[in-house]
């Protein structure tokens, strides 16, 4: 499960602590230190260690990129400006530490949780030119770790850019000196929410993966970062703390359901459903109790439920806010549609945010107020439009400011929140005071904010932009503006129904697994029919057959890990030079890597012609991309896809959309944050029927029951005794019309089961004749070629072909085929409805375990061995993606 953790502290220069120490450890590595004159050395806990690179600003000597280098120049840049370093108490600090906990690997492959680490870098280091080192360690790999799950990266953010220049201090936070109004001497003015950034990253790169992974979500009354000192000395302290804040979140969990979303919700309009049943996971033990409040919350009546709208079809309800939320964004939504006609609200955006500045410049606001979430954030613009020390202030007082002015700036409005937004677009409606925002496209700091892009998308000028321009505008949610852009490469329908694939260059990238299949055979028949004298190969491996052609690429599956960095990665792609069917290997030129040499069984992997969408992040560049979008919630994440890659078409289902307007609706719908208004109110089947049931047990007060009205050991119904009032109905029956004469069957006792009935039970509740009966659909299973060979085997040794179990097999060798061939005594257990014409009219229960009895032999495996040798048995149900072998 993915956590939106993130533990900062600064690292100081001490006498007997290095930044080189600090690498070395991180990196698994030996570093020498010329300043401590010596070496750090932990080689030996490299096994955990899956990945490590130097993240270094442009301009920067690539010698850097060393590990040994770059800890050595941030020692160096520290220690030449220290006048002394005997007797000194405070010491220079040297870089950020960064612990970031990382998804594990079934969630997101190696090469992902890589890019997410170094956009996290990215959005931490903001516009300064910072030199970072990134290491990442899986204690999964440990043999002695059991399977923990705690995949997690270090970071060290050096301080100085391109190394030499002057030290960035307020980088994470501000603080500041100050004794007046009740404040101690030094405090935090600024500063960073990581919980929230660190959400804000991981989904939108869910989203751009075309995932529904969920981001735990904060406890309503959450936890502290304790220190070491803490932890190990004052145990009580932290227990009773720990224990309080538990108490508060139970309380906020099972009291007002609004208050408990509006907690969650910190300043958002909207929240997934599926963290409301994480945050219940983390604090409700009993399964039952959760599905309970989880139903309770979402049908309380201040809660709204909200789904995408789907045309022609029922969708279920995905988000929840509150009902006063959802007020308050509706009458923004109204101020935004009205602006349209006029000009109350004006929308600036540009490229960077000096583009957005200058854009600010030219309309020559006089008296304009200066509006932001931090006061950092309208510096800049205060500078321009030489406001105002009174000029610049909050969200919230900019709200309750009653002094008129000509304008409303704000130029970073891709950082405020939906409610604040919202808040402060209805004040300057009312007002009639016009509203200036300023819209950063390539800024990642709010765009998980889906009010601003929608503003932006609804009032922004169309301009001509270059091509290049569609992939910034998909992701800062412009989706009018983008999809209009990329109308000639968007055809409405399936991709084979509208075009063939023309070769081994070209790709259908599908996200349903149903279909991946399907359309990589489709490839393999095609290129069968334009070169005949082009055969392919096969190599049986993770029970199923692998077909390749020479030339052809591939995907890998699963990540090899192994004592050195893994260069077969889950999501990667190589093309086939050779097949070596007898050992099951593969020649193949790995993209990025070079050629190597692959063992199938090792490697799961399977042919590229029809990849999913977050494989297609990484498709060579060469290869021409045929995306379709089949369902509405991956829209976004597949017109991303086509806009960052020049040949690729888009192929829109009928189901999702039509037209180019039926599609814009559907992208902004598929936003990872869309905004309220994109969306649908709909209310969750489940929690309306327990609202039903609540009522239904609410209203039956009036049924009483006395004790002695139950009987605790009462008498069978065929009692002589109780025969007269049985046979007396309690209630009056309606009366139905007379059914249509149908084949008379013979009556079966009332209260005994049948003998279909008596079977099924008696076999499901001996294991040893299961498993010989999964043995039998197995050994006769369409996918086995030997069945009839099989068959005969199986009655010649059960012998007498009037037994059950003779009447078993041959109901299930004469049964439809199954869907999928059962291999697992967990899996669903039923017999043919055909056996109850071959079963005799009577039975008895001897001839049950004389049944029982056959099939217990042939569990055996002597048994097996001589009825069926060799059984290959073909599945193909198993999801492609799947680790489990």
């Amino acid at each position: 499960m993915a956590i939106a953790y993130v533990r900062a502290r600064p690292m100081r220069m001490r006498p007997h602590v290095s930044m080189a120490a600090l690498v070395s450890y991180c990196g698994r590595s030996a570093i020498v230190d010329p300043r401590l004159n010596r070496s750090w050395t932990f080689r030996g806990d490299g096994s955990d260690m899956v990945h490590e690179e130097i993240v270094l600003p442009i301009g920067v000597a690539p010698e850097f990129a060393n590990p040994a280098a770059f800890a050595n120049a941030i020692d160096y840049a520290e220690a030449r400006r220290m006048r002394k370093s005997d007797g000194r108490t405070r010491w220079p600090q040297v870089c950020w530490t960064l612990v970031v906990a990382l998804p594990p690997d079934d969630e997101l492959t190696l090469d992902e949780a890589i890019e997410v680490t170094r956009r996290l870098v990215q959005r931490t280091c903001g516009p300064h030119d910072l030199p970072a080192h990134i290491a990442i360690h899986d204690p999964a790999r440990l043999a002695q770790s059991h399977g923990s799950l705690n995949r997690h990266a270090h970071v060290s953010v050096g301080l100085r850019p391109m190394f030499v220049g002057p030290k960035v201090r307020d980088l994470w936070a501000r603080p500041r000196h100050g004794q007046k109004h009740g404040l101690p001497a030094t405090y935090i003015a600024e500063g960073v929410s990581w919980p929230e950034m660190t959400r804000d990253v991981l989904i939108r790169f869910f989203g751009e993966l075309g995932l529904d992974n969920v981001v735990d979500p904060s406890a309503p009354a959450p936890d502290r970062h304790w220190s070491d000192s803490d932890l190990h000395g004052d145990d009580d302290k932290v227990h009773n703390y720990r224990q309080t804040q538990h108490k508060k979140n139970l309380a906020l969990i099972y009291g007002d359901a609004s208050t408990l979303i509006e907690t969650l919700l910190r300043g958002r309009s909207m929240m997934r459903i599926g963290e409301i049943h994480r945050l219940l996971a983390k604090f409700v033990d009993r399964e039952s109790d959760r599905t309970v409040r989880a139903n309770e919350i979402l049908a309380d009546p201040e809660i709204v439920t909200l789904g995408r709208p789907a045309p022609g079809g029922i969708t279920t309800p995905r988000f929840a806010t509150t009902r006063r939320i959802f007020k308050l964004i509706s009458a923004a939504t109204d101020a935004i549609e009205e602006a349209r006609r006029t000009t109350a609200i004006q929308v600036m955006s540009g490229n960077d945010h000096t583009a957005v500045l200058e854009q600010i410049l030219e309309d020559q606001l006089r008296d304009a107020v200066i509006v932001g979430t931090r006061q950092s954030d309208c510096a800049e613009c205060a500078t321009l439009l030489n406001a105002e020390r009174s000029q610049v202030v909050t969200v919230a007082k900019a709200i309750d400011r009653e002094s008129a002015s000509e304008a409303i700036v704000v130029p970073r409005a891709e950082c405020v929140v939906d409610q604040d937004l919202a808040a402060l677009i209805l004040s300057a409606h009312e007002s009639r005071v016009r509203l200036v925002l300023g819209f950063d496209l390539s800024s990642q700091a709010g765009h998980c904010h889906g009010l601003t892009s929608y503003i932006a998308d609804r009032l922004s000028p169309h301009r001509s932009r270059t091509p290049c321009d569609a992939a910034q505008l998909v992701r800062a949610g412009l989706m009018d503006q983008a999809v209009r852009m990329l109308h000639e490469r968007i055809v409405f329908g399936f991709a084979e129904d509208r075009a063939s694939p023309r070769g081994l260059d070209s790709w259908t990238v599908c996200d349903d697994p149903d279909r991946l299949s399907l359309l990589i055979s489709r490839a393999h028949e095609m290129r069968g029919l334009l070169d005949p004298l082009d055969h392919p190969y096969s190599i049986h491996a993770d029970g199923r057959d692998i077909t390749f052609y020479i030339g052809e690429w591939i995907v890998f599956e699963r990540t090899v890990y192994g004592p050195k960095p893994s260069e077969i990665r889950a999501g990667g792609f190589g093309r086939v030079l050779a097949v070596d069917d007898e050992h099951g290997t593969l020649v193949v030129d790995i993209l990025g890597l070079g050629v190597r040499t692959v063992d199938v069984q090792k490697a799961r992997l399977r042919s590229a012609a029809a990849i999913r969408l977050r494989e297609a992040k990484r498709a060579p560049s060469e290869v021409e991309l045929r995306i379709e979008i089949s369902t509405s919630r991956h829209a976004w994440a597949a017109i991303l896809l086509a806009a960052e890659r020049g040949n690729a078409t888009l192929f829109v289902a009928s189901a999702v959309a039509r037209t180019l307007d039926e599609l814009v609706e559907v992208a902004r719908s598929s936003l990872p944050s869309p905004a309220l208004c994109s969306l649908k109110p709909i209310r969750d089947p489940d929690a309306d029927m327990h609202a039903v049931y609540e009522d239904i047990l609410a209203n039956s007060h009036d049924i009483s029951l006395r004790a002695d009205d139950v009987d605790i050991f009462p008498e069978p119904a065929n009692n002589p005794r109780h025969r007269e009032e049985a046979d007396r109905p309690a209630v009056t029956l309606d009366e139905f019309p007379t059914p249509k004469p149908g084949p008379r069957l013979p009556p079966i006792a009332i209260g005994m089961p049948s003998l279909h009935e008596r079977l099924r039970s008696a076999i499901a509740s001996d294991p040893h004749a299961l498993e010989g009966l999964r043995f039998v659909q197995r050994s006769i299973h369409k996918t086995n070629p030997g069945r009839a060979d099989a068959y005969d085997k199986i009655m010649k040794f059960i012998g007498l072909e009037k037994s059950v179990a003779a009447a078993v097999v041959r109901a299930e060798y004469s049964a439809s085929p199954r869907a999928r061939c059962p291999d697992s005594l967990n899996d669903e257990f039923d017999l043919p409805q055909s056996l109850i014409d071959e079963l005799p009219a009577a039975l008895e229960e001897i001839e049950i375990f004389r049944a029982c009895t056959i099939l217990s032999l042939l569990a055996q495996r002597i048994t097996q061995t001589q009825i069926t040798p060799h059984i290959v048995i073909e599945d193909d149900t198993k999801d492609p993606l799947s680790s489990d072998p």
